[in-house]
């Protein structure tokens, strides 16, 4: 049983180096990416840098759509009564403007 599991973790640290490995090799190959990019875009005098991450499912992410729903919530009381009141500032210009009307 000993002997097994010294195997395993010797396969396991062979892993984890090859995959060290492929993850310098990536990042390599995406640096002199990156660097052709920025060479080409800096004769233009213009240069970007784009970093997506993926967001992880927790918890946490809950929390965030419960404020994202308050926001919008928030958001949508916000544009009815301002639709209220521009509703209300036209009908007080257009009884002005059609009692001046009137009198001319």
């Amino acid at each position: 049983m000993g002997d097994s599991y010294e195997k395993v973790q010797e396969k396991r640290i062979l892993t984890d180096n090859h995959e060290k490995i492929e993850l310098m090799l990536e990042s390599i190959q995406i640096m002199k990416f990156l660097s052709k990019i920025f060479r080409f875009n800096r004769n233009k005098g213009v240069s970007f840098l784009h970093y997506v991450r993926e967001v992880q499912d927790s918890d946490d992410a809950e929390g965030d759509t419960e404020d994202w729903e308050g926001r919008i919530n928030l958001l949508k009381r916000l544009i009815i009564s301002k639709n209220k009141d521009t509703k209300a500032e036209i009908d007080t210009r257009f009884k002005e403007y059609d009692s001046k009307l009137k009198s001319l």
